[in-house]
């Protein structure tokens, strides 16, 4: 009889341990993989933008310092940002969010934001100097389509976007 539940409880933990073995796996694959996606897709963003821009050599260089010192530039700034944002979560996953401090979290992430858009707005400004007028011209029109695609991705202006609060509850009179 012994026997036997040694034998179940060695299949059991075989299974817990194979099955832990192929999740972890799984998983570290996965983070590898969309590391290597990103890398693509950032590349594949680059060379469309050289296409669609017509960009000579020396205007991809510049445009590809531009992108890394901005990058390097930005990194704390999105540290914090992404910092606060975690903060925010705990303080809602709380059993009780306290006001004051949600209230200052999200204020904080507001002008972390609002830091972050500004750096980015610099750098658009130094790549705009790298090209020439006609590809400046298309240049803010691929921006402004980018800028606008969450309003015009779902269909008219404002369609992306979820009801007022007071439309979307209803009333409990």
């Amino acid at each position: 009889m012994k026997v036997k539940i040694l034998a179940i409880a060695l299949i059991v933990s075989l299974g817990i341990n194979a099955g832990t073995f192929l999740t972890l796996s799984y998983h570290l694959w996965q983070r590898g993989r969309i590391g290597r996606d990103a890398d693509r897709w950032r590349t594949a963003h680059s060379d469309r933008l050289k296409h669609r821009l017509d960009l000579n050599e020396e205007q991809i260089d510049s445009m590809e310092a531009m992108r890394e010192r901005m990058y390097v530039k930005t990194l704390p700034l999105r540290e914090k940002l992404s910092a606060r944002r975690r903060e925010l979560i705990d303080l809602l996953e709380g059993p009780e969010p306290v006001e004051p401090r949600l209230g200052s979290v999200i204020k904080e992430i507001a002008l972390l934001q609002a830091e972050l858009e500004v750096e980015i707005f610099k750098n658009i400004r130094e790549i705009r100097k790298t090209l020439t007028p006609e590809q400046q011209a298309r240049f803010l029109e691929l921006f402004e389509r980018r800028f606008h695609e969450g309003d015009m991705h779902f269909g008219p202006p404002g369609a992306g976007f979820p009801p007022p609060p007071e439309e979307r509850i209803p009333s409990r009179k």
